[in-house]
C-alpha cells in the first residue's frame, strides 16, 4: 500500500478509492478495507474484478458526463 493509503488507514479510513493499479489494488485488498477501484472504461472494469474486487468507482461520477463520453465514442466507433 502506498504512503497515502497507509495514512488513510492510519487516521481511521473504512474504505479506499485507489486509481486502477493491480498490484497497489491487491496490496489495498490485503489490507481488509472495503476497497473501491476507480474505473472508466469496459477493460478497466475487468482487471479490477479480474484482480479481486467486488466493487469498482466509475469516473467520472457525474451521469451527464459519462453520457457525454459513450456518445463521443459511440461516434468515433461508427465513424472508424
Amino acid at each position: 500500500m502506498t504512503g497515502d493509503g497507509l495514512a488513510a488507514v492510519d487516521a481511521g479510513a473504512e474504505f479506499l478509492v485507489p486509481h486502477l493499479d493491480r498490484a497497489l489494488l491487491e496490496r489495498m485488498l490485503e489490507s481488509g478495507l472495503h476497497t473501491m477501484p476507480g474505473v472508466f472504461t469496459p477493460s478497466e472494469v475487468a482487471v479490477a474484478l479480474d484482480a479481486g474486487a467486488a466493487v469498482v468507482k466509475l469516473f467520472p461520477g457525474d451521469w451527464d458526463a459519462v453520457r457525454a463520453a459513450a456518445a463521443r465514442y459511440l461516434g468515433e466507433a461508427k465513424a472508424a
